[in-house]
């Protein structure tokens, strides 16, 4: 295991989820992660598309949350790309936005199967049961714990492993 990478594992010695979480805003990006610890994933930083691809092909992943403007590579290029992939073809993804309904690219993105997207900040508490109503039945052996706004606030944690 790489130096420095959070694990924690599910519950009843399942393997926690490894979640990707491409996000370009340090800030967004740790309290993504976080809430998907709290909730008993691991959780794998990447700071563009190009780092998360680069993640999920070498080191494998069971979901990816996604911002969808980043630098370089940004999020509907980074899906369009997975769904290209055989091995990344089915990956459950999560685009977490702050763009509008309105926005082109998010019509592009509907049309792609296993990708949900949440609005920031609201849908912040539904990416993990967003994640695990996409992920196959090996993986959905994991729970999700309920976690509130006050937990997130009293709770420090080190920044993610940045892959």
């Amino acid at each position: 295991m790489p130096a420095g990478e959070m694990v924690h594992r599910g519950q009843r010695g399942v393997p926690a989820p490894r979640i990707v979480v491409a996000e370009d805003t340090r800030y967004m990006q740790d309290l993504i992660g976080l809430v998907l610890r709290l909730q008993g994933f691991e959780a794998v930083g990447a700071a563009d598309g190009e780092a998360a691809l680069q993640v999920i092909l070498s080191e494998g992943a069971d979901g990816l949350v996604s911002d969808l403007e980043m630098p370089g590579l940004g999020g509907l290029r980074l899906c369009r790309v997975l769904r290209a992939l055989r091995a990344s073809a089915a990956l459950p993804i999560v685009v977490f936005t702050g763009v509008g309904d309105d926005d082109a690219r998010l019509g592009a993105l509907r049309e792609m199967d296993a990708v949900r997207i949440l609005h920031k900040p609201q849908g912040l508490h539904d990416i993990a049961p967003a994640l695990l109503a996409m992920m196959p039945t090996a993986v959905t052996g994991h729970k999700v714990r309920t976690i509130s706004p006050l937990q997130i606030a009293r709770t420090s944690s080190a920044p993610l492993d940045r892959g």
